[in-house]
This record gives structure tokens, C-alpha cells and sequence, in this order.
């Protein structure tokens, strides 16, 4: 059977690492001295004076591309906040006030006695804005995770390393693995210290059932 068309079929839980440019890019920053050897010639230009200006040249590019790489950075709300989907505001809001950072039970919830272990995954921001297999946007700074078979709404208390978090199930996946049973949001799976790791999940529900 095919897999559900959703973000999580193309997971893979591999981190994607992103390095970033030092204190003042690469470039060296504002200010940075030019080159050895590409001092001013004497008035009426020469040699000198056109390598001085194609290395101001150069370090000025580099600078923009630096400058443009932080703006996309700081553009990835705009790509969260811009798309609408499924309304799972009041779902989140039965994680309580520490957002799921807790092996406690919110009062809004409820432990279901039922429990399932094996390895979970994540994935993050590459998939931001896209919608998830529930109908809600994929935001990776929220505590969610997908799952192949329990039902949108519920919740899992995901414990690893002693540490624990709740998150709602709102999307389908990890597709491909038997062993991988949660594919989490960056958020969740950073806070757990998680990376390709085996976790046990307690699966939770709402106390007045889960919506329809």
C-alpha cells in the first residue's frame, strides 16, 4: 500500500547540519583590513590602486551573500506564519504551560495504559510550512511528531534518557523502517536529545475524547 502523500514520507531522520559564518562572516566583518600588498598607489592610480578596489569589491560581496543568508534565516517565520491550515490551537494548548517539557500528565489529559517503544527520528526545518497528513501546517518549533497509526489528536509521553515530553500526534510517518515508530519536531527531539534514538512512548488522550 502506498504510503499517505505528506511531508513525512520523505523523511529520513537525518540531521542536515547548516554552518554558519564566524563573528563578522567570512569576510572578516566591517572594517576588516584589505589584503598585504593592496595599499593605494600614488594619485593618478596604477596597479595598486585596481587591486585595492577589486578586493573591497570582493569583500563587499561576500558581505551581501552574508547578509542575504541571515535574511532567509529570519524570514522562517514568515514562511510558518504565512501558510493556513487544520486549527490545532486548542490541542496544543492541553500540553499546559510547559509546552509538553514534562514526564507529568497535563490536566487536560489522560494516560491511556497503553505504551509502545522502538526508534524515534525527527525533522525540522526544511519541511516548514508544508502540511502535515492532519490537515495543520508543520511548525518544528511546536511539540508534534507523526506517527502511523494512532489517531490525529492524541498524544505520546516520549521517554528517553530520562528525560520525558508529550507531543500531539498530527501527522503520519516514519514510512520505510518497522523499528521507527515516531518521527518527531525538531523542537521535541532537541529538547529529548534525540536523534536517530530508541525512546518509549506512552500514548495519551484528551479527557473529553479526542475531536472529531
Amino acid at each position: 500500500r502506498a504510503a499517505p502523500a505528506s511531508a513525512s514520507t520523505f523523511r529520513r531522520g537525518r540531521r542536515r547540519g547548516r554552518s554558519a559564518p564566524g563573528p563578522g562572516g567570512a569576510a572578516g566583518g566591517a572594517g576588516a583590513a584589505p589584503p598585504t600588498g593592496c595599499t593605494a598607489g600614488p594619485t593618478g592610480g596604477g596597479g595598486g590602486l585596481g587591486r585595492a578596489r577589486r578586493a573591497v569589491s570582493s569583500l563587499e560581496a561576500q558581505q551581501a551573500a552574508i547578509a542575504s543568508a541571515s535574511q532567509r534565516e529570519a524570514g522562517r517565520d514568515l514562511v510558518v506564519g504565512g501558510a493556513v491550515g487544520a486549527d490545532q490551537s486548542k490541542l496544543l494548548a492541553l500540553l499546559g504551560p510547559t509546552g509538553g517539557r514534562t514526564c507529568e500528565i497535563p490536566e487536560g489529559l489522560r494516560d491511556t495504559g497503553k505504551s509502545f517503544s522502538g526508534l524515534a527520528t525527527w525533522y525540522g526545518w526544511e519541511f516548514a510550512g508544508q502540511g502535515t497528513a492532519s490537515g495543520a501546517i508543520f511548525d518544528p518549533r511546536l511539540f508534534t511528531a507523526a506517527n502511523r497509526w494512532l489517531p490525529f489528536g492524541s498524544f505520546v509521553r516520549v521517554r528517553s534518557g530520562g528525560k520525558c515530553a508529550i507531543v500531539l500526534i498530527n501527522d503520519r510517518g516514519p514510512f520505510g523502517d518497522a523499528h521507527r515508530v515516531l518521527d518527531l519536531s525538531m523542537a521535541a527531539a532537541s529538547y529529548l536529545g534525540v536523534g536517530v534514538s530508541p525512546v518509549r512512548a506512552d500514548v495519551l488522550v484528551p479527557v473529553g475524547g479526542i475531536p472529531a
